[in-house]
């Protein structure tokens, strides 16, 4: 095999590993906070659960809460959920009235946005979570998130509001969130929590999606591994 053969081959599998390496860099290390594996923007992530998520007890008018509730866990019967496929949704039109089936085995994750007492609103815009595994449901309304409380933290109390949920459709205080093609990442175009605190609970797979980095991302990745190798041959010739 002649030398420039070998060196060929050497700056490919070091374009491959420089590429791998941005790749984990970029999805951060999986597993810091269970099955939520990357956030952006004002999420704050709480590893325990809170003990305590009832009106007025976790407030911040900056930031959404989220946490995971359950691990590894198989539905005893079905779960009514609002958001089946990808999309948009900021009016009340685009929600089904969609099931997680009994005997499903799932993790579930909890966003809670409560806004500080004697504050205006909170208010959250262009935040995203990335969850390991793929997105079954998403419950954002107020009438199915109490009986899904069974899904919660055992040790965390949720209390009771017939206006939980996001409030889609309502002008000024008008809710969006994008669930994206992959089913992993969940955008929270805009989430504003006025007088009431807005919720949303989320059902993913147990195994683990893909995972795969989104195309403009991958192709910034490979063109800066390429910059490298360009710029460490010029060097050395």
């Amino acid at each position: 095999m002649g030398e420039k053969h070998k060196e060929g081959i050497a700056m490919k599998l070091t374009a491959i590993s420089i590429t791998l390496a941005c790749c984990a860099m970029l999805m951060g290390p999986a597993g810091a906070w269970g099955g939520i594996l990357m956030t952006e923007g004002a999420i704050q992530v709480l590893d325990p659960p809170p003990p305590d998520a009832r009106q007025g007890q976790l407030e911040s008018s900056e930031v959404i809460f989220a946490w995971e509730e359950q691990d590894d866990l198989v539905l005893s019967s079905d779960l009514a959920v609002n958001i089946v496929d990808p999309g948009t949704y900021n009016e009340n039109g685009d929600l089904v009235d969609g099931v997680v089936s009994a005997g499903t085995r799932v993790k579930v994750y909890f966003l809670h946005a409560d806004k500080v007492t004697g504050e205006g609103v909170a208010l959250i815009q262009d935040a995203r979570i990335l969850f390991s595994g793929l997105v079954l449901g998403i419950i954002t309304k107020a009438r199915d998130l109490g009986p899904s409380d069974f899904l919660g933290e055992p040790a965390t109390q949720y209390g009771d509001s017939t206006a939980r949920g996001l409030e889609l459709g309502t002008g000024s205080l008008k809710d969006r969130i994008t669930l994206e093609g992959n089913l992993q990442w969940l955008d929270l175009d805009q989430v504003r929590a006025s007088s009431i605190r807005d919720e949303i609970r989320v059902i993913t797979t147990f195994e683990d999606g893909p995972i795969i980095p989104e195309p403009a991302s991958l192709a910034v990745l490979v063109l800066g591994a390429t910059g490298v190798l360009v710029r460490r041959r010029r060097r050395s010739v």
